[in-house]
């Protein structure tokens, strides 16, 4: 990967295998809750459960790694935001 810096100036970029395998387990993390119930479901609280416990056990199996809870918390954000957009539409029908 290549970048372009203020001045003109080229310098590579690397990425570790850590970073990478982080950015991978993030990415699986969100493909397998990518679909939060709207608030209103039965089935809501245990979903959430569930989705926090495991986000729980990803972020010890990397130490509480900076990358992996920036990731992760920024996961959480965005489902919560879809759940609660399916909740007002949920309100509407």
């Amino acid at each position: 990967m290549v970048s372009r810096f203020k001045g003109g100036k080229v310098m590579e970029q690397i990425i570790s295998a850590e970073e990478k395998e982080i950015m991978r387990k993030a990415y699986v993390f969100l493909a397998n809750h990518c679909n939060p119930p709207a608030n209103q479901e039965a089935c809501a609280c245990d979903w959430w459960l569930q989705t926090v416990q495991e986000m729980g056990q990803l972020s010890l199996v990397w130490n509480n790694h900076p990358l992996m809870m920036s990731l992760l918390i920024a996961i959480i954000d965005y489902l919560d935001g879809k759940a609660k957009k399916k909740t007002e539409e949920f309100g509407n029908v």
